[in-house]
């Protein structure tokens, strides 16, 4: 199974009912990484990108969050982050979070 497969198949069972913690239970696994996994199992972007690159669940997760946003230049800028530079993923994608919170205050300033 590629990590991918095992990112799908939570989300399956999470479709099926089962809770984060159930799935945790069933798969030997702690909530935080359910919870990672599922997010990546919710975005086939990030699923395909984890199996493509050998990305690590974490790196696949943020991706998802971005995605989530709709931010589809900062996930290609964070895939190719992880392949070529990972030292410096969790740098590039704080800096991308904080960019993302600032222009929201910004838009807030203005009503």
């Amino acid at each position: 199974m590629t990590r991918g497969d095992v990112y799908r198949a939570h989300h399956q069972l999470r479709l099926l009912g089962l809770s984060v913690m159930a799935i945790a239970r069933r798969r030997s696994r702690s909530k935080r990484v359910v919870e990672d996994s599922l997010r990546v199992g919710d975005s086939e972007l990030a699923a395909t990108a984890a199996d493509k690159y050998d990305l690590t669940m974490e790196q696949a997760a943020v991706i998802a969050e971005f995605e989530d946003y709709g931010d589809l230049d900062t996930t290609k800028e964070l895939i190719l982050t992880a392949v070529e530079k990972p030292t410096n993923f969790a740098v590039l994608a704080q800096r991308k979070r904080d960019d993302r919170a600032e222009a929201e205050r910004l838009q807030q300033a203005r009503r």
